[in-house]
């Protein structure tokens, strides 16, 4: 098997307690993501070098699509397992 970290694009809905924080097409390829809480860490499927090729994740749609909308942030802390928490 290759490199299958291509950008693909994929639809992105983030539900709010009241209302849709964001909801539209995200160009996503797995990379590295820094939170407050958690540091850097990679968003790009290969699970502490389980798997050896990168490929696009839903945490690095998530982390560009809160790129594309500003309005909201996003944070990810844990200790093996993480917990993703969204702020508005």
């Amino acid at each position: 098997m290759s490199e299958t970290n291509s950008p693909v694009e994929v639809n992105v809905r983030i539900e709010g307690r009241q209302a849709t924080i964001f909801e539209g097409a995200v160009t996503t390829q797995g990379h590295d993501v820094t939170t407050k809480a958690g540091g850097t860490h990679p968003a790009d499927g290969t699970n502490g070098n389980g798997y050896p090729f990168k490929v696009p994740t839903c945490i690095s749609a998530l982390d560009d699509a809160s790129k594309l909308k500003p309005t909201f942030e996003w944070d990810a802390f844990g200790n093996g397992s993480s917990t993703t928490v969204l702020r508005t």
